[in-house]
C-alpha cells in the first residue's frame, strides 16, 4: 500500500476504542469498521467507552459511510461516554456534533493523539 492509499484501522487502547482513517473513507471500509467496531462493544463490559476518531489524514468519505457509522454509534449509545474527534474538516466537526445531539453522548476536538497507553490520551484544543 503506498503512502497516499486509503486506510481504515480500528483498535482498542483499554476503555477506548480508535478510529484511524487516512485518505478516502469509502462503504466498503466503514463496513468492515463498523462491524469490527460491534465485536469490540461485545467483547467490552466496560460503560462511558470513549471513542476517538482520528481525522487527520481523512480526505474525504461517501455519505452513506456516515449513516453507517450512525447506526453502529446508535445501538451502543447508553455505553459511550464520549466521542473525541482528533482534527478533520469543518465538516467532520459539524457531523461528529450532530451525532452527539443525536445520539446523547459528548463530543470534543483535540489537535493532536497522544500515546494510547497515557492517562491523559488527549490533549483539549487550545486557543491559539
Amino acid at each position: 500500500m503506498g503512502p497516499g492509499a486509503a486506510r481504515t484501522d480500528l483498535h482498542r487502547a483499554g476503555t477506548r476504542i480508535v478510529l484511524t482513517v487516512r485518505g478516502y473513507h469509502d462503504v466498503e471500509a466503514a463496513r468492515t469498521a463498523v462491524a469490527r467496531f460491534h465485536e469490540f462493544m461485545a467483547e467490552m463490559s466496560a460503560v462511558n467507552i470513549e471513542v476517538v476518531a482520528d481525522l487527520r489524514h481523512i480526505t474525504g468519505f461517501d455519505e452513506d459511510c456516515r449513516l453507517l457509522w450512525q447506526d453502529g454509534f446508535r445501538r451502543y449509545s447508553d455505553r459511550i461516554g464520549m466521542i473525541t474527534l482528533v482534527q478533520g474538516t469543518p465538516l467532520a466537526k459539524m457531523a461528529a456534533s450532530a451525532l452527539g445531539l443525536y445520539l446523547g453522548v459528548q463530543v470534543r476536538s483535540v489537535d493532536r493523539l497522544l500515546d494510547p497507553e497515557d492517562e491523559d490520551f488527549t490533549s483539549p484544543r487550545r486557543p491559539k
